[in-house]
């Protein structure tokens, strides 16, 4: 009996010391982001929009508000801009100032530290844009921003995508053949550039040229999206009915639920990476839990 009670410990040892290495076997092949902690930064806003990091502070509009807010981890949520002009996307450029779509007043500016307003484009060929609705900012200094519509009228003949030249602040149309153009992001290098056409419910990609002009297009996913961010490591994240998650290839690697309705992301990863997503009503913070 003796015997047999030693064979049964044995075993039980055994499997013991086999379980942290099948556990670890199978933390291996987890996906890169896991059980992410969601936190409600600002509540009981109307149409948050546009959330973009800079220096340790949150901006984002609220567009039916007309307003521009900050916020940090400090001070909580504060006015930053009162009549905003309807504000939408907001990008900050090479210089630490901010590039916001002013969608109500169909122009695209810059608000500098103290605030100060400077028009960087408001028409395009002698006529008013449309509604400017995002915008990012490539490493040479080229401007890009979507031009649909959605409260307003229609200016120019279609829904289009600029690019403002650096170099000569000259204004050319990137994009014609869009349906409704809306959430725009580059990649690090400068190299490619995502456009989410809400209207066709596809993302396309696009090779960016030296020029400022756009390669020809191919599609990256087949989402609804409004806003987009991107990472260091490439991966587009989009603002659908959830957050969905593609690497730079275009294949879909996670999604996260956020309540209500999503309308743009953040991505940051000074520290740690950080998500800040806007819906309607709510800002939320993600904090992604990496390997």
């Amino acid at each position: 009996m003796a015997k047999k009670k030693f064979q049964i410990i044995s075993m039980f040892s055994v499997l013991f010391f086999l379980v942290p290495f099948i556990a670890c076997e199978q933390d291996d092949e987890l996906p890169e982001i896991k059980e992410p902690e969601l936190q409600t930064i600002v509540s009981d806003l109307q149409f948050a929009e546009g959330p973009a990091f800079y220096n340790g502070s949150l901006y984002f509009s609220d567009i039916q508000a007309n307003k521009i807010y900050k916020w940090d981890e400090n001070t909580g949520s504060q006015v930053f801009i009162s009549n905003s002009g309807a504000a939408n996307g907001i990008y900050f450029d090479n210089n630490g100032d901010m590039i916001v779509c002013q969608g109500g007043n169909k122009q695209l500016v810059t608000i500098d530290a103290e605030k100060n307003i400077t028009v960087i484009t408001d028409k395009f060929e002698d006529t008013s844009y449309n509604e400017p609705n995002d915008v990012w900012q490539a490493p040479n200094g080229n401007i890009y921003f979507t031009d649909p519509i959605y409260t307003g009228t229609l200016s120019q003949a279609g829904e289009y995508v600029y690019c403002v030249k650096s170099s000569t602040g000259e204004v050319i149309r990137v994009i014609d053949d869009l349906v409704k153009p809306n959430g725009i992001i580059g990649n690090v290098a400068g190299s490619k550039l995502y456009v989410a056409d809400h209207g066709a419910s596809k993302i396309y990609q696009y090779p960016i040229s030296s020029d400022g002009t756009l390669g020809s297009k191919q599609l990256f996913a087949s989402v609804q999206a409004d806003g987009l961010s991107i990472d260091n490591s490439g991966n587009v994240y989009a603002a659908s009915e959830n957050i969905l998650i593609f690497n730079s290839s275009g294949q879909q690697i996670n999604s996260i639920d956020i309540p209500g309705t999503i309308t743009n992301i953040c991505i940051t990863e000074s520290e740690s990476k950080l998500a800040y997503i806007t819906t309607h009503n709510r800002v939320y913070k993600q904090v992604f839990d990496e390997q």
